[in-house]
């Protein structure tokens, strides 16, 4: 018994000890999750929170934006009524003109009105009709083809009619541009009939890697041709012009050419959007400048042209034969700005990505092509599937008499008298020349040029000497 009773006392006190141990852990579980429970509600609050804040910056951002809206239309509201005070103001313009005194207060009424023309032109300019075209003329200042342009601008004078040309883009190197801009004010049509605006521009400008870098990148073309390296920038300022040009189409010219017959607007770009083609290149050099034109928008070298797309658009060289002729042309800007841009595109592939197109054509010199402006011009436009859509030919009417063209030295009378003809019209039913070109290459000098043409693009009023 003594014994036993012991073993009782100490099982008892075993589980008191357990029953105090259970307890304690049950109160430390309960303090967990109620440390838990508290936890969640602190986050839950932090999230409400957060939430509650992002909606009041959406309310912010709402009227905000209705704000903004309700400044917006104030806003062209008053622009609407600058408008009207500009056309209101405009008018007052053109009374006051008719009123105006010598004396410091109209001159700076005078001043202001003259900003409000500029206003009112940048607001309301009008669009430009398809059928008027710009003048480009790539010219130097040399003995040769300097005095010649004189006779250019006076054959525009005689025979222009206002509303046929736009502008008068007149391209020359960097040197020469202030002379120019001076006979430009000059010599130009700058008189009572305001024919068109005169602006020159440098070959730098017109040339993307420029005309000088061009001139270093080709010494084999150097050596090689007589003409020398001006003669190929001149024809890839022909192309290059096209960004500055602010019609549909453009009119190329040398100082060679002078108009042959009165102009007006419609004859070089017909009703329908096409401008006018010669309908044939002719020369005895036409089917390989033809031919290498349409190789460098495949490669490098002759022979490039052999590829499928050629035959996409049946751009081949015999009907691009019968296309465009040499200068003068009439080209379009769009057609001559994706030429441009599928040159590039070559340009990336053959050569390197990121190469200028008058760069990329001048490597193709070194390598033997022979292109020329009008060339690639005829095979770019048909290769973006253009040719028909933007030009047109007449058999009655032609830019040019090609057999005069190509024979620089039939100066006299009689050669003279049938391009100038009036009888040359459509009502006759025989071919009208609209140009005339005297090339210096072909045969005639300044003095034989000038005697020849006089006769026949004199002003009116001057009296034979």
């Amino acid at each position: 018994m003594r014994l036993r009773h012991p073993i009782i006392i100490w099982l008892i006190f075993v589980c008191c000890v357990l029953l105090l141990w259970g307890v304690a852990w049950i109160r430390m579980f309960s303090l967990d999750v109620n440390n838990d429970y508290n936890n969640v509600l602190v986050e839950k609050s932090d999230l409400m929170s957060q939430i509650k804040k992002q909606q009041e910056k959406i309310e912010d951002l709402q009227q905000e934006l209705r704000k903004k809206e309700i400044f917006r239309e104030q806003k062209m509201g008053d622009e609407e009524e600058k408008k009207n005070l500009v056309a209101v103001m405009y008018e007052a313009e053109i009374s006051d003109k008719d009123n105006n005194d010598n004396d410091n207060d109209n001159d700076k009424d005078s001043d202001n009105n003259r900003n409000i023309t500029a206003i009112k032109y940048n607001n309301e300019e009008p669009s430009i009709d398809p059928s008027i075209v710009t003048f480009v003329l790539v010219a130097t200042m040399n003995p040769n083809t300097g005095p010649r342009s004189v006779a250019l601008l006076a054959s525009m004078q005689r025979f222009l009619s206002p509303g046929t040309v736009h502008t008068l883009l007149v391209v020359v190197p960097e040197l020469e541009v202030h002379w120019w801009e001076l006979a430009a004010a000059s010599l130009g049509p700058q008189h009572e009939q305001n024919l068109f605006a005169v602006k020159v521009l440098s070959e730098d400008s017109v040339l993307k890697s420029g005309a000088d870098f061009l001139k270093t990148q080709a010494p084999r073309t150097i050596r090689r041709e007589s003409n020398g390296i001006g003669y190929r920038l001149q024809m890839l300022l022909k192309l290059g012009v096209a960004q500055h040009v602010p019609t549909d189409f453009y009119v190329t010219f040398d100082c060679d050419v002078v108009l042959a017959q009165p102009l007006r607007a419609g004859v070089l770009v017909t009703n329908n959007g096409k401008g006018l083609l010669q309908g044939n290149m002719g020369g005895p050099h036409a089917r390989r400048w033809i031919g290498n034109s349409l190789d460098a928008f495949f490669g490098r070298i002759v022979g490039s042209k052999q590829h499928k797309e050629t035959k996409k658009y049946d751009c081949t060289v015999d009907r691009l034969m019968n296309t465009i002729g040499v200068t003068p042309a009439v080209m379009s800007k769009r057609a001559s700005l994706l030429t441009i841009e599928r040159l590039e595109q070559v340009a990336a592939k053959v050569i390197k990505p990121g190469m200028n197109w008058d760069l990329y054509l001048i490597s193709t010199l070194e390598s033997g092509l022979d292109w020329t402006e009008y060339g690639l011009y005829a095979a770019g436009t048909c290769l973006s599937g253009l040719l028909e859509e933007v030009h047109v030919a007449d058999p009655l009417v032609k830019l040019y008499d090609a057999e005069l063209q190509e024979d620089g030295s039939k100066w006299k009378p009689e050669d003279m008298k049938k391009v100038f003809s009036s009888k040359g019209s459509l009502e006759h039913d025989s071919i009208k020349f609209v140009f005339m070109v005297l090339q210096g290459i072909g045969g005639s000098n300044v003095v034989q040029a000038v005697s020849a043409l006089y006769p026949h693009i004199k002003p009116i009023s001057t009296n034979a000497h």
